[in-house]
């Protein structure tokens, strides 16, 4: 495993996982590491590919690239990668992060709570109200930010 690949899975489970002392419960993550072929690893779907923190990390190739997916140990998903994008805007005026041709892995009816992560000042844990195909609103908490780096949407089951 690469450290930027470790890099990343430290951004995922910053202030999501929080096993306690008393039951340990981990889990395991699945990412795809297609990523790795350029260094001249190559993992087979489903091939455990190391582990951090002692959360065993599996290849899942239907994931995208910076998409992450963590599960408890009774295999139930807990944090699901819904969207990595640098192309979008959050507006404080109506509470919306517009991506245009992006944001329609939202339930168009909200009630989703999402994580936010990799924003300058849209980090954190959000409600949503709404989604269309280019949007998706959520109930408080945006900041203005024109221009948003590279930010992953993560829903929380």
């Amino acid at each position: 495993m690469l450290r930027t690949d470790m890099n990343t899975i430290v951004a995922f489970l910053k202030n999501r996982v929080r096993p306690t002392v008393a039951g340990m419960k981990r889990g395991y993550i699945t990412m795809d590491a297609a990523g790795l072929v350029t260094w001249g690893f190559a993992y087979a779907n489903l091939q455990r590919i190391g582990t951090f923190l002692g959360i065993d990390t599996i290849r899942l190739a239907a994931l995208g690239d910076g998409y992450l997916n963590y599960y408890d140990t009774l295999l139930n998903l807990i944090h699901e990668t819904l969207l990595v994008s640098a192309t979008g805007a959050f507006t404080v005026a109506d509470q919306t992060y517009t991506d245009n041709g992006k944001c329609g892995v939202f339930a168009a009816g909200g009630g989703e709570t999402i994580i936010i992560s990799g924003s300058l000042l849209n980090n954190g844990t959000f409600l949503t109200v709404s989604a269309t195909a280019n949007t998706v609103v959520v109930a408080s908490g945006f900041v203005e930010e024109a221009d948003a780096p590279s930010t992953t949407f993560t829903l929380v089951h």
